[in-house]
């Protein structure tokens, strides 16, 4: 694809990525981190619209972990204008899972893809409230 080669990691990333799953583990045993994930989205920002269609458009985001759909978001941002989307209580996603990443997908609520982030429960800008960015 369009992304690089197939080819295995260097020695150097290999050794970062196996020292990583060692410090998650460790994380986990010790129950300093559990399988119970509360993600709160205040706002989506910039959503495009729809260019052919007269009723507002609507959302939905899904998170993911590396094996399987841990949640859904009920159908977000029916009457939004000007491509800001705020969200109350329907932007709180209760998870379940033990992987260390979670991907959220940004989707139309017909199931188009419009953009995806990922969160690193490693990284230490997930324990407290912080901005992400979604890519498309």
């Amino acid at each position: 694809g369009s992304c690089g080669s197939s080819a295995r990691p260097s020695g150097r990333s290999q050794i970062a990525d196996d020292a990583a799953n060692g410090r998650w583990e460790h994380l986990l045993q010790t129950g300093m981190i559990t399988s119970c994930v509360q993600i709160k989205i205040l706002a989506l920002l910039d959503v495009p619209r729809p260019r052919s269609s007269r009723h507002p458009a609507e959302y939905v985001i899904r998170a993911r972990d590396n094996e399987r759909e841990l949640g859904v978001t009920q159908e977000l941002g029916g009457g939004a204008s000007g491509g800001k989307i705020r969200l109350g209580p329907e932007g709180l996603m209760q998870l379940t899972t033990t992987q260390r990443t979670i991907h959220l997908h940004l989707e139309t609520a017909d199931g188009d893809l419009i953009g995806m982030c990922r969160i690193s429960r490693l990284d230490p800008r997930s324990a407290k409230p912080n901005a992400y960015r979604w890519t498309d």
